[in-house]
């Protein structure tokens, strides 16, 4: 999707479309659409297409929520045409928005799941989530890192999942959510140079 971001490494810079001066040649095979835009999806996807990939909230690209409506469509049409959906939740994930994961939000179940930053409050750690049906077409030693599985990075991810699951949590995430959504609201209220306020849960963006 246009303006999404999922990285600086060459394929997820590819990905996102946001090219660097310092970085090149790109790899090919991606293609940008517009965000929330079912009708240029569609025109998009053909059966050389392997997945649709997006942010459930764009963060850099100026903190963008995905309509439901369309995410569910989207969903519908990724099933119909055989093409994976892919959620980058590296910055909406782990109960930033109210909820553990974005797409809980939406109730829309994509077939891969990308985690990592607040999933190690700070330790290097990543993970992919998948369906069955994805998981089993990648066999053991088809991928690997040098240092993956680091032993203190995934204690933390696992510290990490024991706090956001501890009763209550969740609860506080949302009453702070809509408190913030409040005040900022009223911030746009009283000044003209706040032109709009968007954003779910604890990811908000305020555009001047």
């Amino acid at each position: 999707m246009e303006r999404c971001f999922h990285g600086r490494t060459m394929a997820a810079m590819a990905a996102g479309g946001k090219q660097q001066p310092w970085a090149g040649p790109m790899p090919g095979g991606f293609v940008q659409v517009p965000f929330n835009d079912l009708e240029a999806v569609e025109r998009m996807l053909t059966d050389e297409v392997a997945a649709v990939v997006l942010e459930p909230v764009q963060g850099e690209g100026g903190v963008h929520v995905s309509d439901p409506t369309h995410l569910r469509a989207l969903r519908e049409l990724c099933d119909r045409t055989g093409c994976l959906l892919v959620f980058d939740e590296i910055q909406t994930g782990m109960g930033r928005t109210g909820r553990l994961f974005a797409k809980d939000q939406f109730e829309v179940r994509p077939d891969i799941l990308l985690l990592a930053k607040a999933l190690g409050n700070g330790m290097p750690v990543g993970a992919f989530l998948a369906t069955e049906a994805v998981a089993g077409a990648i066999a053991p030693g088809d991928h690997g890192t040098t240092f993956g599985g680091n032993p203190l990075a995934c204690a933390a991810g696992l510290a990490v999942l024991d706090q956001l699951e501890e009763p209550g949590f969740m609860d506080e995430v949302r009453r702070r959510s809509d408190r913030f959504e409040e005040g900022l609201e009223s911030l746009r209220q009283e000044h003209e140079m706040v032109h709009e306020v968007r954003g779910l849960g604890l990811m908000r963006g305020v555009e001047l």
